[in-house]
C-alpha cells in the first residue's frame, strides 16, 4: 500500500511512535493545515484514537514496531526520488539513505543530550540507550535536522546539519 501511494505523492511526513502530548498535537495541526499532496504515514494508535482520520485519503496507518520501521525505511528508498521530500518526524533518522530530500524532526533531548536516565524504567533506559545509537550511527543519511527550540540547536555539535525551527517550513 505505502509503495503504491508514494507515486502520487511528493511530500510524505513519516511519524512512528508519534501518538500522545506534544508530539500528537504537532502532528494533528500538520494533518489538518497540511498540503493535499503530503501523504502522512502515521502510529495506529494515533489513528484508532483520532475518528476524524478515518476518512483522508492522503493517511495510511502503520503498526510501529521495529522489523515495520525497517521495512517502511527499505520501502522509501526503493521507491522515493528526486522529487519527493520525506520528513521524519520520529527522532529516529532512516537506516537507508533516501533518493529524495530527507529531513528529521527531532524533539527528544535525551538523544543529543547526556540526560541522567536515573530514574527511568529498565525499559525506557534500554530504549534511549538504542535510539541514541541509532541516530548517531544513522543521521547522515539525512539531508537535514530540525529541532524546535533554539536552546536544543545550541546543545547540538556544531558539525551536524541542523536547523532550528523557528521561522523553518517544511515543502
Amino acid at each position: 500500500m505505502l509503495t503504491q501511494k508514494l507515486k502520487y505523492f511528493e511530500n510524505v511526513v513519516y511519524a512512528p511512535n508519534i501518538h500522545q502530548g506534544g508530539g500528537k498535537t504537532l502532528l494533528l495541526d500538520l494533518i489538518q493545515n497540511g498540503r493535499p499532496d503530503t501523504l502522512f504515514v502515521i502510529d495506529n494508535r494515533l489513528f484508532e484514537s483520532e475518528l476524524k482520520l478515518h476518512n483522508c485519503q492522503n493517511i495510511i496507518s502503520v503498526n510501529c514496531n521495529l522489523i515495520r520501521k525497517l521495512f517502511i525505511d527499505f520501502n522509501f528508498r526503493k521507491v522515493s526520488s528526486n522529487r519527493h521530500s520525506i520528513l521524519y518526524f520520529s527522532n529516529i533518522p532512516p537506516v537507508f539513505p533516501l533518493r529524495g530530500r530527507c529531513t528529521l524532526f527531532l524533539q527528544n533531548r535525551y538523544l543529543i543530550e547526556d540526560y541522567s536516565l536515573k530514574g527511568l524504567s529498565p525499559k525506557a533506559i534500554i530504549r534511549i540507550l538504542i535510539e541514541r545509537i541509532w541516530f548517531r550511527k544513522f543521521l547522515k543519511n539525512v539531508d537535514q535536522t530540525i529541532v524546535q527550540s533554539l536552546s536544543m540547536y545550541n546543545s547540538f555539535d556544531p558539525h551536524l546539519k541542523i536547523t532550528s525551527s523557528e521561522g523553518k517550513t517544511f515543502n
